[in-house]
C-alpha cells in the first residue's frame, strides 16, 4: 500500500478523502478527490497553482492516490518552489465514484473551482493564507479546461479568486476527428 501523504523535501501533501461535492455531466453531485500540496515555509499570502490533469485512464493513477505518476511529481516541484497547488482528480479518478467523464470540459471547471475551495480550507487549517490570484495550468485533457477556468473564475467564486495567469501546456483538439483519421489511414507517414 502506498503512503498517499508522501511528500517531497520542502513540501507536506494532503491528499483529500472524495469530500469534494461536484456536479456530474449528468446533473447529480457526486464526490471529488484531490491532492493540496503546501511549500513548508514561503510568503504570507501564499501565490496558488491550480494544476489540472494529464489524462488518466485508471483511477489508481490519479495524483491523489498514485505517488508515482507525473501530475503528482509536477505538483510537489511546484510547491517546493513556494507555491500553494490545488490538484483536483477528474471526476470518477482517484478516490471518487461514477466513471470519469474523459474531456467534458465542464465537469473538469467545477471539480476545479471546488478543489481550490478544499485547498483554501487546508491552508486555513495549516494557519497559512492564500493569494487571491490562482496561476492555472495543466496537460492534455487538463489543457482545454485551462481557458474554460479562467472565464469560470472571472464570474464564479464571490470574488474568492481570480485568475492570475493561464498556461496551456497540450490538450485534445478535435479528438474525435483526428482519432477517425488515424484510424481511417488518412494521416500521411514521413519517410
Amino acid at each position: 500500500m502506498q503512503d498517499r501523504s508522501a511528500s517531497a523535501p520542502g513540501t507536506r501533501a494532503m491528499p483529500s478523502t472524495p469530500d469534494r461535492l461536484c456536479t456530474h455531466p449528468d446533473g447529480e453531485p457526486t464526490l471529488a478527490s484531490e491532492l493540496a500540496v503546501l511549500p513548508h515555509e514561503g510568503e504570507d499570502a501564499l501565490p496558488i497553482v491550480s494544476w489540472l490533469p494529464g489524462t488518466t485512464v485508471y483511477r489508481g493513477d490519479a495524483a491523489s492516490v498514485s505517488v508515482e505518476r507525473a501530475d503528482r511529481m509536477i505538483a510537489f516541484a511546484i510547491a517546493s518552489a513556494g507555491y500553494a497547488v490545488s490538484a483536483p482528480d477528474d471526476l470518477g479518478l482517484g478516490l471518487g465514484p461514477d466513471r470519469c467523464p474523459y474531456d467534458h470540459v465542464p465537469s473538469t471547471v467545477t471539480a476545479s473551482v471546488d478543489a481550490l475551495c478544499v485547498t483554501r480550507a487546508v491552508d486555513v487549517q495549516e494557519q497559512r493564507h492564500l493569494d487571491d490570484r490562482v496561476l492555472v495550468s495543466g496537460f492534455s485533457q487538463g489543457g482545454p479546461a485551462i481557458m474554460t477556468l479562467g472565464q469560470a473564475r472571472r464570474s464564479t467564486m464571490d470574488g474568492a479568486f481570480r485568475p492570475g495567469a493561464l498556461a496551456q501546456i497540450s490538450g485534445p483538439c478535435v479528438f474525435t476527428g483526428s482519432l477517425q483519421s488515424g484510424l481511417g489511414g488518412d494521416i500521411a507517414s514521413t519517410p
